[in-house]
């Protein structure tokens, strides 16, 4: 497929706040970058990126009618502002001084979506303007395309705020980055919102995060300045009370318990929270206190029931069928026992 492939009906980019215009060919020295973009992207062009979308062009593979093709908006004096899709822009201009201005692969020209952002919703234009370009940014694709990251959908809600587009506030803020595809339940929500709110210079809001390296690290360096025997246990939670990282913890804390119980009140842990804010980070670190006295007192409950109860303490496993011959379509719901 090559550049102009009119077989294919190209896909009308849809967002909230967006108005399509039409598609349209326009040449390159009409198309201008918006003063102060790419705010979407905190380190700007990747020249890789660009370097893949020109080899994409060279062998007759770029179909910009196929994929949700870059956005741009009206200008002054016949120009368009570039709003998505800069690095096809930037691979274009290669193509073009290469030579690459013939039909049918004619790159002289630029394909593009004009649209219109609109106040809508009680938010200005320039606001939905913005969710657009981190949204189409932070997408899954087959496409070439450099992906969003936090840090970047982060300075994105940033900039609205210095641009006082929203307010400089919890609420205001949550809303933007569930506007551009961040699920609120995720971890990774509040380690937005915290970055957010570190742009902003607010340090009271602001949640460091830390990486598996760094902590390695941390704990070894820590271990060696104090001359420790043993080196601390690390851990890791999410919530106040968590069936996965909690157990985590207590496997190793047990395991160590049994093997010395004398010295087990040397054991020092070093743990560190994901994806919550300040107010959450308080909540578990004084929920964690007391997490093996809580243990204990169930584990006390579970054995003394174990061992006046009478009856055995086991339960009847069986199995998804998965090995061959263990799958019969008249019995779809099987289950197999172990031998």
């Amino acid at each position: 497929m090559s550049q102009g492939n009119t077989a294919i009906t190209a896909r009308i980019p849809k967002a909230k706040g967006m108005k399509f215009i039409k598609f349209a060919r326009i040449p390159l020295d009409k198309i201008a970058v918006r003063p102060g973009k790419n705010t979407s992207r905190v380190v700007g062009i990747d020249q890789g990126n660009v370097d893949q979308f020109v080899l994409v062009m060279e062998n007759g593979l770029y179909a910009p009618e196929y994929h949700i093709p870059p956005v741009v908006t009206v200008g002054p004096n016949g120009t368009y502002y570039l709003e998505s899709g800069e690095h096809r822009y930037q691979a274009h201009l290669v193509m073009d001084d290469n030579g690459w201005n013939q039909e049918p692969a004619d790159f002289s020209t630029f394909y593009a979506a004009v649209v219109e952002f609109t106040d809508t919703e009680g938010h200005p234009a320039d606001y939905w303007r913005e969710v657009w370009v981190t949204l189409e940014n932070t997408g899954v694709s087959s496409f070439v395309r450099k992906t969003t990251n936090k840090n970047d959908v982060a300075n994105a809600v940033a900039n609205l705020v210095n641009q006082k587009l929203i307010g400089r506030d919890d609420n205001s803020i949550s809303d933007v980055i569930k506007e551009m595809g961040v699920d609120p339940s995720a971890g990774m929500f509040n380690t937005i919102k915290s970055l957010v709110w570190k742009h902003l210079g607010n340090g009271a809001k602001v949640v460091t995060g830390i990486s598996t390296k760094r902590k390695e690290k941390f704990i070894k360096d820590f271990t060696d300045h104090f001359t420790l025997k043993q080196e601390p246990i690390s851990a890791t939670f999410k919530e106040l009370d968590d069936a996965d990282y909690d157990w985590r913890l207590l496997k190793k804390l047990y395991k160590l318990y049994t093997k010395n119980s004398k010295g087990f009140n040397k054991t020092l842990v070093i743990a560190h929270t994901n994806g919550a804010d300040p107010k959450k980070v308080r909540l578990i670190r004084d929920r964690k206190k007391t997490l093996l006295s809580r243990f204990a007192t169930d584990m006390k409950k579970f054995v003394h029931e174990l061992e006046t109860s009478g009856h055995p303490f086991e339960v009847d496993i069986r199995w998804m069928p998965q090995l061959d011959g263990e799958f019969h379509e008249d019995k779809p719901f099987t289950i197999i026992e172990a031998k």
